[in-house]
């Protein structure tokens, strides 16, 4: 058996997709075609139904993908094993990045990423939790930073950060030009929030039905860049994570005030895949993610708390001109 032409069976069935595997592997799709039925015909089994959408899998190939993607998780340790024999880390690391994180973060991180590991490539999806959790449990992600509710929690799931939302209004607004806002005041304004099933939203709902409260949710909108804009226009205030507003309160466009009474605190998880081969690349890019982390709360760039042990990792490595400080100075 062709080692390359079962991890392309196995891309191809993941995906769901022969163009979207081709554009991931950067390999024709004709080539992957015919590695699919080299594969099939190895085997003696029908794997892919193809269709005009896409590749489905087959009876045989439900049973059979979990086996054949062992072997090729298998074969890719061995390779990187062998590579991390010859030198610094190298390879591929898929990293999913929460849409409301990714502006503060990705920055320092890239860069650092840059200096310290020269060989490593890292390739970054922005998006909401499930669909980074989805991703994460599929294998299409080696590392993930999203919040703590995921559908199948990981033992290896690691609590960065905590932090609460705030409710947000425009430049000049007396509620939340104050430090905090009871969340009974909060539950009188005129409010623009994201449909249910967004997690932050059933978050909030949740809270709500605990506490008997009612909210008065003027307009539902799916569009994270969006409530922003609103209610920097006055019309209306939103809920948000304090990150993801970090740069229009530095620049004035809005303000910020933490809910209290009670808060609303979510975790934000690094988490990792158990179909990732590349253990050294992605324990050294995990490093850099929880050093830049510590850098940006330390420097008030990253509103929230560190989770233990993230707290002693801060005053170990940011105590003496760290190159990441640096990058995290650079940016202000």
């Amino acid at each position: 058996m062709d080692l390359k032409k079962l991890h392309h069976c196995v891309t191809v069935a993941d995906l769901g997709s022969f163009t979207r595997a081709a554009s991931v592997l950067s390999v024709p799709q004709s080539v992957l075609s015919r590695h699919v039925r080299d594969v099939e015909q190895a085997i003696g089994l029908t794997l892919l139904h193809r269709t005009g959408r896409g590749a489905n899998l087959t009876e045989a190939g439900q049973r059979m993908l979990p086996k054949l993607r062992t072997l090729v998780s298998n074969w890719q340790c061995l390779q990187e094993e062998a590579r991390q024999l010859h030198g610094p880390p190298s390879g591929l690391i898929r990293l999913g990045v929460l849409t409301s994180l990714g502006g503060v973060l990705l920055t320092p991180l890239l860069n650092l990423a840059c200096e310290r590991l020269p060989d490593v490539r890292i390739h970054v999806l922005e998006g909401l939790t499930e669909h980074l959790d989805e991703a994460l449990t599929s294998g299409r992600l080696d590392l993930g930073l999203l919040y703590h509710n995921r559908q199948v929690p990981s033992p290896t799931d690691e609590s960065l950060l905590q932090t609460d939302l705030c409710l947000i209004g425009a430049a000049g607004d007396s509620i939340t030009q104050a430090e905090v806002v009871d969340f009974g005041r909060v539950a009188e304004l005129p409010l623009i929030l994201p449909a249910a099933p967004n997690r932050m939203r059933l978050l909030i709902d949740q809270v709500c039905h605990d506490h008997g409260v009612v909210l008065n949710v003027t307009t539902v909108l799916d569009a994270l860049g969006t409530l922003k804009d609103i209610a920097a226009s006055g019309r209306a205030y939103t809920v948000l994570p304090p990150h993801f507003v970090a740069a229009d309160i530095a620049s004035g466009r809005l303000q910020a005030a933490r809910i209290v009474k009670p808060a609303i605190t979510r975790t934000i998880l690094l988490a990792s895949s158990a179909h990732s081969p590349m253990e050294r690349a992605r324990s050294e890019v995990m490093e850099l993610i929880r050093e830049v982390i510590s850098a940006l709360v330390s420097s008030g760039e990253l509103p929230g708390q560190l989770c233990q042990p993230m707290t002693h990792l801060a005053i170990r490595a940011w105590s003496g001109g760290s190159r990441a400080r640096a990058v995290a100075a650079q940016r202000r």
